[in-house]
Protein backbone atom coordinates (compact mmCIF):
# COMPACT_ATOMS: atom_id res chain seq x y z
CA UNK A 1 0.00 0.00 0.00
CA UNK A 2 2.97 2.18 0.75
CA UNK A 3 4.61 2.16 -2.54
CA UNK A 4 0.99 2.16 -4.15
CA UNK A 5 0.43 5.48 -2.42
CA UNK A 6 3.58 7.02 -3.64
CA UNK A 7 3.49 6.28 -7.22
CA UNK A 8 0.12 7.82 -7.13
CA UNK A 9 1.31 10.65 -5.45
CA UNK A 10 4.20 11.42 -6.75
CA UNK A 11 3.79 10.37 -10.47
CA UNK A 12 4.10 13.65 -11.69
CA UNK A 13 0.37 13.47 -13.84
CA UNK A 14 -3.32 13.52 -12.71
CA UNK A 15 -3.65 11.45 -9.50
CA UNK A 16 -6.84 10.35 -10.62
CA UNK A 17 -5.15 8.75 -14.12
CA UNK A 18 -2.69 6.89 -11.91
CA UNK A 19 -4.93 6.13 -9.63
CA UNK A 20 -7.59 3.88 -11.97
CA UNK A 21 -3.87 2.42 -13.46
CA UNK A 22 -2.71 1.22 -10.02
CA UNK A 23 -6.68 0.02 -9.56
CA UNK A 24 -6.47 -1.62 -12.88
CA UNK A 25 -3.21 -2.95 -12.09
CA UNK A 26 -4.43 -4.36 -8.52
CA UNK A 27 -7.12 -6.17 -10.66
CA UNK A 28 -4.97 -7.94 -13.38
CA UNK A 29 -2.45 -8.82 -10.39
CA UNK A 30 -5.56 -11.08 -8.95
CA UNK A 31 -6.22 -13.47 -12.33
CA UNK A 32 -5.48 -16.77 -11.74
CA UNK A 33 -5.90 -19.24 -8.15
CA UNK A 34 -7.49 -17.53 -5.28
CA UNK A 35 -4.27 -17.72 -3.02
CA UNK A 36 -6.47 -18.89 0.11
CA UNK A 37 -9.33 -20.97 -1.50
CA UNK A 38 -7.65 -22.42 -4.71
CA UNK A 39 -10.26 -21.87 -7.06
CA UNK A 40 -9.61 -20.43 -10.66
CA UNK A 41 -10.54 -16.13 -10.91
CA UNK A 42 -11.02 -14.76 -14.54
CA UNK A 43 -9.19 -17.87 -16.18
CA UNK A 44 -12.28 -18.00 -19.08
CA UNK A 45 -11.63 -21.99 -18.70
CA UNK A 46 -7.86 -21.31 -19.84
CA UNK A 47 -5.22 -23.86 -17.39
CA UNK A 48 -2.51 -21.69 -18.53
CA UNK A 49 -4.57 -18.54 -17.17
CA UNK A 50 -4.56 -20.44 -13.69
CA UNK A 51 -0.56 -19.48 -12.58
CA UNK A 52 -2.32 -15.25 -13.47
CA UNK A 53 -0.05 -12.76 -15.70
CA UNK A 54 3.58 -13.44 -16.15
CA UNK A 55 5.33 -10.14 -14.82
CA UNK A 56 7.88 -10.47 -18.05
CA UNK A 57 5.32 -10.89 -20.81
CA UNK A 58 2.87 -7.59 -19.41
CA UNK A 59 6.19 -5.94 -18.56
CA UNK A 60 7.73 -6.20 -22.26
CA UNK A 61 4.30 -5.81 -23.78
CA UNK A 62 3.03 -2.26 -22.16
CA UNK A 63 6.53 -0.94 -23.03
CA UNK A 64 8.21 -2.49 -26.18
CA UNK A 65 5.00 -3.73 -28.25
CA UNK A 66 3.00 -0.71 -27.27
CA UNK A 67 5.93 1.96 -28.28
CA UNK A 68 5.78 -0.44 -31.86
CA UNK A 69 2.49 0.08 -31.85
CA UNK A 70 2.82 4.06 -31.40
CA UNK A 71 5.44 4.00 -34.37
CA UNK A 72 3.20 2.15 -36.46
CA UNK A 73 0.02 4.29 -35.71
CA UNK A 74 1.87 7.96 -36.40
CA UNK A 75 3.60 6.55 -39.25
CA UNK A 76 6.30 9.12 -39.19
CA UNK A 77 9.76 8.21 -39.19
CA UNK A 78 12.53 9.99 -37.59
CA UNK A 79 15.51 10.53 -39.74
CA UNK A 80 18.19 8.30 -38.04
CA UNK A 81 20.71 9.25 -40.28
CA UNK A 82 21.32 12.80 -39.54
CA UNK A 83 21.67 11.52 -35.26
CA UNK A 84 24.44 13.28 -33.57
CA UNK A 85 26.43 10.68 -31.54
CA UNK A 86 27.49 12.08 -28.05
CA UNK A 87 31.44 12.72 -27.43
CA UNK A 88 32.33 10.48 -24.59
CA UNK A 89 35.51 12.83 -23.50
CA UNK A 90 34.94 15.61 -22.68
CA UNK A 91 31.79 14.66 -20.73
CA UNK A 92 28.92 16.74 -21.17
CA UNK A 93 27.77 15.56 -17.96
CA UNK A 94 30.25 17.07 -15.18
CA UNK A 95 30.57 17.16 -11.90
CA UNK A 96 28.71 20.47 -11.51
CA UNK A 97 25.55 18.37 -12.88
CA UNK A 98 26.13 15.88 -10.62
CA UNK A 99 25.91 17.99 -7.52
CA UNK A 100 23.09 19.44 -8.81
CA UNK A 101 21.69 15.91 -8.90
CA UNK A 102 22.46 15.39 -5.30
CA UNK A 103 19.25 15.93 -3.83
CA UNK A 104 17.35 13.31 -6.31
CA UNK A 105 20.47 10.72 -6.33
CA UNK A 106 20.29 10.99 -2.01
CA UNK A 107 16.42 10.22 -1.69
CA UNK A 108 17.07 7.80 -5.21
CA UNK A 109 19.51 5.68 -3.00
CA UNK A 110 17.62 6.19 -0.19
CA UNK A 111 14.21 4.92 -1.53
CA UNK A 112 15.88 1.67 -2.99
CA UNK A 113 17.70 0.32 -0.39
CA UNK A 114 14.28 1.33 1.73
CA UNK A 115 12.24 -0.85 -0.60
CA UNK A 116 15.02 -3.35 -0.95
CA UNK A 117 15.06 -4.53 2.35
CA UNK A 118 11.20 -5.89 2.17
CA UNK A 119 11.48 -9.29 1.07
CA UNK A 120 9.85 -9.66 -2.50
CA UNK A 121 9.09 -6.59 -3.68
CA UNK A 122 12.72 -6.27 -6.21
CA UNK A 123 13.97 -3.25 -8.21
CA UNK A 124 11.22 -2.32 -10.37
CA UNK A 125 9.12 -0.55 -7.48
CA UNK A 126 12.22 1.71 -6.50
CA UNK A 127 12.70 2.39 -9.76
CA UNK A 128 9.74 3.98 -10.98
CA UNK A 129 8.92 5.46 -7.42
CA UNK A 130 12.24 7.13 -7.32
CA UNK A 131 11.73 8.25 -10.76
CA UNK A 132 8.13 9.58 -10.24
CA UNK A 133 9.82 11.15 -7.21
CA UNK A 134 12.25 13.10 -9.25
CA UNK A 135 9.35 14.26 -11.61
CA UNK A 136 7.61 15.81 -8.89
CA UNK A 137 10.21 17.33 -7.68
CA UNK A 138 11.56 18.99 -10.99
CA UNK A 139 10.94 21.99 -12.16
CA UNK A 140 11.13 20.45 -15.92
CA UNK A 141 8.97 17.40 -15.75
CA UNK A 142 8.22 17.67 -19.45
CA UNK A 143 11.91 16.55 -20.26
CA UNK A 144 11.12 13.38 -18.30
CA UNK A 145 10.83 10.51 -21.18
CA UNK A 146 12.94 12.43 -23.50
CA UNK A 147 16.45 11.62 -21.51
CA UNK A 148 16.35 14.28 -18.86
CA UNK A 149 19.29 13.87 -16.86
CA UNK A 150 17.51 13.61 -13.53
CA UNK A 151 15.41 11.01 -14.32
CA UNK A 152 17.77 8.68 -15.34
CA UNK A 153 20.29 8.90 -12.43
CA UNK A 154 16.74 8.79 -10.04
CA UNK A 155 15.84 5.38 -11.31
CA UNK A 156 19.63 3.95 -11.74
CA UNK A 157 20.41 4.89 -8.28
CA UNK A 158 17.64 3.35 -6.35
CA UNK A 159 18.09 0.66 -8.70
CA UNK A 160 21.59 0.21 -7.33
CA UNK A 161 20.88 0.95 -3.98
CA UNK A 162 18.05 -1.89 -4.31
CA UNK A 163 21.11 -4.82 -4.00
CA UNK A 164 22.56 -3.50 -0.93
CA UNK A 165 19.17 -3.49 0.59
CA UNK A 166 18.34 -7.06 -0.09
CA UNK A 167 21.70 -7.93 1.33
CA UNK A 168 20.35 -6.89 5.10
CA UNK A 169 17.16 -9.40 5.03
CA UNK A 170 19.49 -11.94 3.44
CA UNK A 171 22.37 -12.39 5.05
CA UNK A 172 20.98 -10.95 8.87
CA UNK A 173 17.62 -13.26 8.86
CA UNK A 174 18.08 -16.00 5.69
CA UNK A 175 15.12 -14.17 3.72
CA UNK A 176 15.84 -13.17 0.09
CA UNK A 177 15.02 -9.36 -0.95
CA UNK A 178 14.83 -10.61 -4.51
CA UNK A 179 15.39 -13.07 -7.25
CA UNK A 180 19.46 -11.92 -7.33
CA UNK A 181 19.84 -12.40 -3.48
CA UNK A 182 17.92 -15.78 -3.41
CA UNK A 183 20.39 -17.36 -6.14
CA UNK A 184 22.76 -15.78 -3.50
CA UNK A 185 21.26 -17.46 -0.54
CA UNK A 186 21.25 -20.68 -2.68
CA UNK A 187 24.94 -20.79 -3.39
CA UNK A 188 25.56 -19.97 0.64
CA UNK A 189 23.91 -23.31 1.51
CA UNK A 190 25.77 -25.15 -1.22
CA UNK A 191 28.77 -24.06 0.75
CA UNK A 192 27.67 -25.03 4.18
CA UNK A 193 26.91 -21.45 4.97
CA UNK A 194 23.76 -21.12 7.14
CA UNK A 195 22.73 -17.34 6.54
CA UNK A 196 20.72 -15.56 9.70
CA UNK A 197 22.00 -13.97 13.31
CA UNK A 198 24.86 -16.32 13.31
CA UNK A 199 26.58 -15.41 10.21
CA UNK A 200 28.58 -12.16 11.32
CA UNK A 201 29.79 -14.10 14.31
CA UNK A 202 30.93 -17.69 12.69
CA UNK A 203 31.37 -16.51 9.29
CA UNK A 204 32.61 -13.24 9.32
CA UNK A 205 35.72 -13.43 6.93
CA UNK A 206 33.19 -14.95 4.15
CA UNK A 207 30.91 -12.35 5.07
CA UNK A 208 33.61 -8.93 4.51
CA UNK A 209 34.41 -10.74 1.36
CA UNK A 210 31.44 -10.37 0.24
CA UNK A 211 30.90 -6.67 1.06
CA UNK A 212 34.85 -6.14 -0.72
CA UNK A 213 33.50 -7.63 -3.91
CA UNK A 214 30.14 -5.43 -3.84
CA UNK A 215 32.44 -2.51 -3.57
CA UNK A 216 35.47 -3.63 -6.12
CA UNK A 217 32.80 -5.31 -8.62
CA UNK A 218 32.22 -0.67 -9.42
CA UNK A 219 35.29 -0.49 -10.78
CA UNK A 220 34.61 -2.85 -13.89
CA UNK A 221 31.19 -1.66 -14.08
CA UNK A 222 32.15 1.84 -14.81
CA UNK A 223 35.14 1.02 -17.14
CA UNK A 224 33.17 -1.15 -18.93
CA UNK A 225 30.65 1.22 -19.51
CA UNK A 226 32.64 4.39 -20.66
CA UNK A 227 34.70 1.32 -23.05
CA UNK A 228 31.63 0.21 -24.39
CA UNK A 229 29.82 3.78 -24.75
CA UNK A 230 30.52 5.29 -27.69
CA UNK A 231 30.26 1.74 -29.60
CA UNK A 232 26.60 1.27 -28.05
CA UNK A 233 25.61 5.06 -28.80
CA UNK A 234 25.79 3.50 -32.24
CA UNK A 235 22.56 2.11 -31.80
CA UNK A 236 20.39 5.45 -32.57
CA UNK A 237 21.59 5.08 -35.98
CA UNK A 238 19.43 1.68 -36.88
CA UNK A 239 16.93 3.15 -38.90
CA UNK A 240 12.94 2.43 -37.82
CA UNK A 241 12.50 -0.17 -40.42
CA UNK A 242 15.29 -2.75 -39.23
CA UNK A 243 14.81 -1.61 -35.21
CA UNK A 244 10.97 -2.43 -35.48
CA UNK A 245 11.22 -5.91 -36.56
CA UNK A 246 13.92 -6.93 -34.38
CA UNK A 247 11.93 -5.61 -31.30
CA UNK A 248 8.83 -7.35 -32.63
CA UNK A 249 10.76 -11.00 -32.92
CA UNK A 250 13.08 -10.47 -29.54
CA UNK A 251 9.90 -9.71 -27.63
CA UNK A 252 7.58 -12.66 -28.97
CA UNK A 253 10.75 -14.51 -28.05
CA UNK A 254 11.05 -13.05 -24.34
CA UNK A 255 7.31 -13.87 -23.78
CA UNK A 256 7.43 -17.51 -25.40
CA UNK A 257 10.64 -17.87 -23.09
CA UNK A 258 9.25 -17.77 -19.63
CA UNK A 259 7.14 -20.60 -19.43
CA UNK A 260 7.59 -21.59 -23.01
CA UNK A 261 3.94 -21.24 -23.52
CA UNK A 262 1.79 -19.25 -26.24
CA UNK A 263 -0.23 -18.03 -23.59
CA UNK A 264 2.33 -15.63 -22.50
CA UNK A 265 2.91 -14.70 -26.38
CA UNK A 266 -1.03 -13.58 -26.71
CA UNK A 267 -0.66 -12.18 -23.14
CA UNK A 268 2.11 -9.69 -24.12
CA UNK A 269 0.36 -8.89 -27.66
CA UNK A 270 -2.83 -8.03 -25.74
CA UNK A 271 -0.73 -5.65 -23.27
CA UNK A 272 0.71 -4.02 -26.19
CA UNK A 273 -2.51 -3.28 -27.54
CA UNK A 274 -4.48 -2.11 -24.17
CA UNK A 275 -0.36 -0.21 -23.54
CA UNK A 276 -0.81 1.44 -26.92
CA UNK A 277 -4.31 2.66 -25.85
CA UNK A 278 -3.69 4.17 -22.56
CA UNK A 279 -0.48 5.84 -23.82
CA UNK A 280 -2.84 7.51 -26.90
CA UNK A 281 -5.13 8.35 -24.38
CA UNK A 282 -2.52 10.03 -21.89
CA UNK A 283 -2.37 7.70 -19.01
CA UNK A 284 0.50 6.50 -17.29
CA UNK A 285 1.93 2.91 -17.12
CA UNK A 286 4.23 2.53 -14.12
CA UNK A 287 0.96 2.96 -11.47
CA UNK A 288 -0.30 -0.31 -13.45
CA UNK A 289 2.91 -2.45 -13.41
CA UNK A 290 3.14 -1.43 -9.21
CA UNK A 291 -0.35 -2.37 -9.28
CA UNK A 292 0.19 -5.55 -11.00
CA UNK A 293 3.31 -6.61 -9.44
CA UNK A 294 1.94 -5.61 -5.61
CA UNK A 295 -1.69 -6.85 -6.33
CA UNK A 296 -1.36 -10.69 -5.53
CA UNK A 297 0.74 -10.62 -2.28
CA UNK A 298 -1.07 -7.54 -1.49
CA UNK A 299 -4.95 -9.63 -1.34
CA UNK A 300 -2.53 -12.29 0.03
CA UNK A 301 -1.33 -10.66 3.28
CA UNK A 302 -4.50 -8.78 3.39
CA UNK A 303 -6.41 -11.77 3.38
CA UNK A 304 -4.18 -13.77 5.77
CA UNK A 305 -4.24 -10.90 8.46
CA UNK A 306 -7.88 -10.92 8.43
CA UNK A 307 -8.23 -14.96 8.95
CA UNK A 308 -5.72 -14.17 11.86
CA UNK A 309 -7.90 -11.79 13.48
CA UNK A 310 -11.35 -13.44 12.34
CA UNK A 311 -11.29 -10.49 10.03
CA UNK A 312 -11.06 -7.46 12.77
CA UNK A 313 -8.62 -4.84 10.64
CA UNK A 314 -7.68 -3.35 14.66
CA UNK A 315 -4.66 -6.22 13.55
CA UNK A 316 -3.22 -3.51 11.34
CA UNK A 317 -2.66 -1.35 14.45
CA UNK A 318 -1.31 -3.79 17.00
CA UNK A 319 1.83 -4.02 15.08
CA UNK A 320 5.21 -1.73 15.24
CA UNK A 321 5.96 -1.97 11.85
CA UNK A 322 2.35 -1.65 10.50
CA UNK A 323 1.64 1.42 11.93
CA UNK A 324 5.34 2.54 11.05
CA UNK A 325 4.29 2.10 7.21
CA UNK A 326 0.77 3.72 7.86
CA UNK A 327 2.32 6.66 9.52
CA UNK A 328 4.91 6.93 6.51
CA UNK A 329 1.81 7.04 4.17
CA UNK A 330 0.37 9.57 5.86
CA UNK A 331 2.97 11.77 5.54
CA UNK A 332 3.26 11.30 2.04
CA UNK A 333 -0.21 12.29 1.43
CA UNK A 334 0.58 15.47 4.04
CA UNK A 335 3.78 16.15 2.36
CA UNK A 336 1.60 15.99 -1.29
CA UNK A 337 -0.92 18.09 0.01
CA UNK A 338 1.63 20.51 1.09
CA UNK A 339 3.58 20.67 -2.04
CA UNK A 340 0.73 21.75 -4.15
CA UNK A 341 -0.45 24.38 -2.20
CA UNK A 342 2.95 26.06 -2.33
CA UNK A 343 3.66 25.29 -5.62
CA UNK A 344 0.21 27.28 -6.57
CA UNK A 345 1.30 30.08 -3.79
CA UNK A 346 3.06 32.17 -6.47
CA UNK A 347 0.67 31.83 -9.35
CA UNK A 348 -1.83 33.02 -6.90
CA UNK A 349 0.60 35.98 -5.79
CA UNK A 350 1.24 36.86 -9.33
CA UNK A 351 -2.79 37.62 -10.34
Amino acid sequence: MFALTVIVLFGGGVRLDAAIMALLGIFAGIIGLDPIEGTPRFTFGSFAMENGLQLIPVLVGLFAMSEVFLQLFKSKHSDAQKAEIPELLPSKLGFVDMWRMRVTLLWSSLIGTFVGILPGIGSTVPAFMSYSLARSRSRKPETFGHGADEGVAAQEAANNAVTGGALIPTLALGIPGDAVTAVILGAFMLQGLAPGPFLFRDYGVEVYAIFEALILSSIPTILFGLLLFKVAVHVIRIQPRHLFPTVIILALLGAFSVNNSLTDVWVMLGAGFVGFLLRRSGFPLPPLLIGLILGKPLEQSLRQALLTSNGSVGIFFHSSIAMTFIVITILCVVASIAYDLVKRRPKTGSK
